[in-house]
């Protein structure tokens, strides 16, 4: 999961929610979320949707992508991010 949200506050919010649903932060505004069930992710997508209610800029965005262990090979990246590294050797369904 990936936002970009304009207001710390809310920011801030939905990074400690993600965070207590068990989601792993590998960037500032970039989570990976564990290997969640189907009704997970759908509690979650609700969780986050509750967060943000209508308080969303017209300029912010939230993002999920849905990313297949299989395709991590394929991921690019540089630097020498310890979250990232610790997710990529970790079993997640991944949602960046």
């Amino acid at each position: 999961m990936s936002y970009d949200i304009s207001q710390d506050r809310l920011r801030d919010k939905l990074a400690k929610l993600l965070q207590q649903k068990g989601c792993r932060r590998v960037q500032k505004s970039v989570f990976f979320v564990p290997d969640f069930s189907a009704k997970e992710l759908k509690d979650l997508r609700v969780s986050v949707g509750q967060c943000l209610k209508s308080n969303l800029d017209p300029q912010d965005s939230v993002l999920c992508i849905p990313v297949t262990k299989s395709r991590l090979a394929d991921l690019v990246w540089e630097g020498q991010s310890a979250g990232l590294q610790r997710s990529l050797n970790d079993d997640l369904h991944l949602l960046i």
